[in-house]
């Protein structure tokens, strides 16, 4: 087969092509908006594609993926990041040979929005995290009002966002958003699990769960730690079931000490719970002909070395230089284990092209690493 994966910038593309070069003959194509992806560097990818921004030019992005469909003969094409919303609010300009593995722009957006999340949980066996939706100064101003004594047993994020980005944890007049709508949730204290699924048809065919134990800064994990909750499992399967959904996704919890689950949010796209689901799962085999198996997250930690490192000062005074180490030692690269070493050296390629991009778009790194492709809501493109 000739499988086109969108999201070079992302570590669980490199893992997609791996496995897909695992099993079969299969040709792995590659498609971004950025120029030296590490994707691009992959040995399991047989060519790349440099595309227009979906973000900024959704209509030229679509017509350069239909492009590549037709010359490449692709037969399914696989996203990983936020494109996944544009290549499914414009499916229809895609060759009709050309299966795309995600669900409907309308389930999408809906799963994206952290209210309307909230508001499709209909699963008895965990608890809804008290949320509400706020749409201009002037409400957040008589909440804030209403709910001045327990003002901080809440936190603010927009109803799009992404890696925590613009979550506010500390409510107070210096910190009150200036943009709506924005979401209003219950501050719920435990530990923080996530699930990652594959589903098709309503039918999950892959799964992990872990704890992301290291982050970049405030951001997107870096460490994913295997973890088992039965609650989180079976809450991931009913909703895809209840739902009926096709392609990636990925939910958030927060689990406190007495057991009980609160789902917090959901992102319907890859994550990297995809490096940790068992390398003995023939992916494709299993979108062609769906059904799960039970197959036990990996029992050994993965991580992303360069981010490590990176942020390494942070973590070692948050958590200790001898527990930081243990933990660097236990894990498994990301790379390392699809036999990707020579990635180390394109790590810092792509990464520079990622500072430039950051002092052209003010400065962030996060924001530039999302700011070509994200997704805010605007399903009519």
């Amino acid at each position: 087969m000739n499988i086109l994966v969108t999201g070079a910038r992302a570590p669980i593309s490199i893992e997609w092509a791996a496995r897909l070069k695992r099993y079969g003959s299969h040709r792995v194509i590659m498609a971004d908006s950025m120029r030296l992806p590490l994707g691009r560097f992959s040995k399991n990818v047989d060519k790349y594609y440099c595309v227009r921004p979906p973000r900024q030019k959704p209509h030229e992005y679509i017509s350069d993926i239909a492009k590549i469909c037709i010359e490449e003969k692709i037969n399914i094409v696989i996203p990983t990041c936020e494109e996944v919303f544009y290549l499914s609010a414009l499916r229809a300009a895609l060759p009709l040979s050309t299966r795309l593995f995600t669900d409907s722009i309308d389930k999408l957006v809906a799963f994206h929005d952290k209210f309307q999340f909230i508001e499709l949980i209909k699963d008895s066996n965990v608890f809804k995290p008290k949320t509400k939706i706020i749409e201009s100064l002037e409400e957040m101003n008589s909440w804030i009002e209403d709910n001045e004594d327990n003002v901080n047993a809440y936190i603010i994020k927009p109803c799009y966002c992404r890696f925590g980005a613009e979550v506010i944890l500390n409510i107070n007049p210096k910190t009150i958003p200036q943009h709506y709508p924005v979401v209003v949730q219950e501050k719920i204290i435990g530990e923080e699990l996530c699930s990652y699924a594959i589903a098709v048809d309503g039918q999950l065919i892959a799964y992990s769960c872990y704890y992301p134990k290291y982050r970049a800064g405030p951001g997107a994990g870096i460490y994913f730690e295997p973890k088992e909750n039965l609650k989180v499992l079976n809450f991931t399967r009913d909703f895809v079931a209840q739902n009926s959904f096709t392609g990636q996704i990925a939910l958030d919890f927060i689990c406190k000490n007495n057991g009980a689950v609160y789902p917090i949010e959901c992102n319907p796209r890859g994550t990297s719970g995809l490096h940790l689901i068992p390398e003995s799962m023939d992916f494709m085999d299993l979108i062609i002909n769906p059904r799960y198996i039970a197959c036990p997250t990996t029992s050994k930690p993965c991580q992303l070395k360069l981010p490590m490192w990176i942020y390494s000062l942070d973590h070692i005074k948050a958590q200790g230089l001898k527990h930081f180490t243990n933990d660097y030692k236990l894990a498994t690269d990301v790379y390392e284990k699809n036999a990707e070493r020579g990635l180390r050296f394109w790590q810092f390629i792509s990464f520079f092209e990622l500072i430039v991009k950051s002092f052209l778009t003010g400065g962030n790194l996060r924001k530039a690493s999302t700011q070509d492709i994200q997704f805010d809501g605007n399903k009519n493109i």
